[in-house]
């Protein structure tokens, strides 16, 4: 558990993978080979629309438990421009 509240408290960065309109919600990949996927929803987002989400773009969020496993909270874009 003391690991795991450690990851929680960090930064995690990841890519949309799925994106669902109705409702809106979706998944977040870490990895390539065995990744694990995250559930968020339109909620759990930080200073970005839904609707400004896409596959394949870059995000940042924290770790949070929920009754059906881990979710991404504060999930933000990450601005990839130099």
């Amino acid at each position: 558990e003391g690991r795991m509240a450690d990851e929680r408290s960090r930064l995690q960065r990841g890519t949309i993978a799925r994106l669902h309109g109705r409702p809106k919600h979706g998944l977040i990949v870490r990895g390539w080979i065995g990744a694990t996927e995250i559930a968020f929803d339109a909620r759990d987002l930080d200073g970005v629309g839904f609707e400004q989400l896409h596959v394949g773009q870059a995000v940042e969020f924290y770790l949070a438990s929920s009754p059906t496993g881990l979710r991404a909270t504060g999930v933000r874009i990450i601005d990839e421009q130099p």
